[in-house]
């Protein structure tokens, strides 16, 4: 995403040192999204001239950012092979949190090596949580043989409403028995006795970094991602930067009010919530409500034992099925409302579908577009893309939470830029 560094580049300065960091920093962000490159190839990609490329090229081999890497294909002309270079991917390395799994990444956001938490890890106190993450990380460095001092960064992906500025999760929603505004990237890297960054935001948001980057080089006015599972959310991203808001609700979709007069609860304290209301539970319910009408659908027998899955409904509904359409058809009005509301406030470019409907298919996506469409003030807006994510929950929060730190190693080594 090298375009990417274009639009990133703040208050550029004509001073020489700073064009240098400016160009410098582009080189390494082509060389991480390339396996290798010739100084021909960096040249013709990055409009600068050879000279200045092998100029580089020697300062960040010299800092170990940049190493050679063996000799590339010759031209069709035959002659010398060319010298091919390579960002070295193991300069630092990242440990990510997500979903009681602790993550090793090189900076080239490749798993390295992983380890599962204990069974019952969501039910910790604060302070079990604290020393069994800290526990953990330690092994994971010990037995790859990673010192503190070559760890870029700790990522924290979690829910609740978090304050990523701070580090600071305002409230655990699904740990009641944290207290609220718990410092928990002070607190860990205390507990580590380790001076290094810890970054704590929901997994959600370093998806929609993910989404970035497998969107390649286009940047977007605005781009919005929704997320729906056993929990739901999004995030909302501005010229390719994340905005998080003042308070941490920024992209807390999932509790916004789809329907006020349900009578379901959701676990925010409040009823008829987006969440609630496109919740697997909630569908499987209508279905075992409406199953009787209709006994030569192949959803009857699952339906009526109580064992229909999200996927038999989505497949059955890309059939044309009438029963799995109704079940289908329901959560799409939820849905449009949702979105309408969103583009009312964002006015996206794009919107990306994650979670449990990312699998859902045509049909869904199809009936979506057109109920989002289906309001005059929404017929216009045919720029508005609704597409579904290709990406699984776990690669995505990965590959954003390295792209993230990466970003923050170029912007302290490269200040000004």
């Amino acid at each position: 995403m090298t375009q990417g560094i274009h639009e990133h580049v703040r208050n550029q300065s004509s001073k020489p040192r700073h064009i240098k960091w400016h160009n410098q920093k582009l080189l390494l962000s082509m060389l991480r999204a390339e396996e290798a490159l010739s100084i021909s190839e960096i040249s013709a990609k990055s409009s600068l001239s050879k000279t200045t490329v092998k100029k580089i090229l020697q300062s960040l081999s010299e800092d170990g950012l940049v190493c050679s890497v063996g000799k590339g294909a010759s031209t069709e002309e035959g002659g010398k092979k060319p010298e091919l270079f390579a960002f070295n991917k193991n300069i630092k390395y990242i440990v990510v949190l997500y979903l009681g799994t602790l993550t090793l990444l090189n900076m080239g956001s490749e798993p390295l090596d992983s380890i599962s938490l204990p069974a019952g890890f969501s039910a910790y106190s604060y302070r079990q949580t604290l020393m069994t993450m800290a526990e953990n990380i330690r092994i994971l460095m010990e037995r790859n043989d990673i010192r503190k001092e070559n760890l870029a960064a700790i990522v924290i992906g979690m829910a609740g409403i978090i304050d990523p500025k701070n580090g600071i999760i305002c409230n655990a929603v699904h740990r009641p028995n944290w207290p609220h505004n718990l410092n928990i990237s002070s607190d860990l890297a205390e507990v580590l006795e380790m001076d290094v960054p810890v970054y704590l935001n929901n997994g959600i948001a370093f998806m929609g970094y993910a989404e970035l980057l497998n969107l390649g080089d286009a940047t977007f006015g605005t781009l919005v991602t929704l997320y729906s599972d056993k929990h739901t959310g999004g995030c909302v991203f501005r010229k390719n930067e994340l905005i998080n808001g003042e308070h941490g609700s920024m992209g807390e979709f999932g509790h916004m009010t789809a329907d006020p007069y349900s009578e379901r609860k959701c676990i925010c304290g409040a009823r008829g919530c987006f969440e609630v209301m496109v919740s697997c539970e909630r569908m499987f319910e209508e279905a075992r409500r409406l199953y009787k009408e209709y006994p030569v659908s192949p959803l009857y027998t699952a339906a009526k034992k109580g064992t229909l899955t999200y996927t038999d409904i989505f497949t059955a509904s890309n059939q044309g099925d009438p029963f799995a359409c109704r079940l289908v058809d329901e959560i799409v009005i939820w849905y449009g409302i949702l979105i309408r509301n969103v583009i009312l406030a964002h006015d996206p470019q794009i919107i990306i579908l994650r979670g449990t409907y990312q699998s859902a298919g045509e049909y869904f996506l199809d009936r979506l577009r057109k109920e989002v469409g289906s309001s005059d003030i929404f017929r216009y807006r045919k720029e508005i893309r609704i597409i579904y994510s290709n990406i699984d929950d776990m690669d995505a929060v990965l590959l954003g939470a390295g792209y993230f730190v990466w970003n923050k190693f170029l912007n302290e080594k490269f200040p000004f830029c």
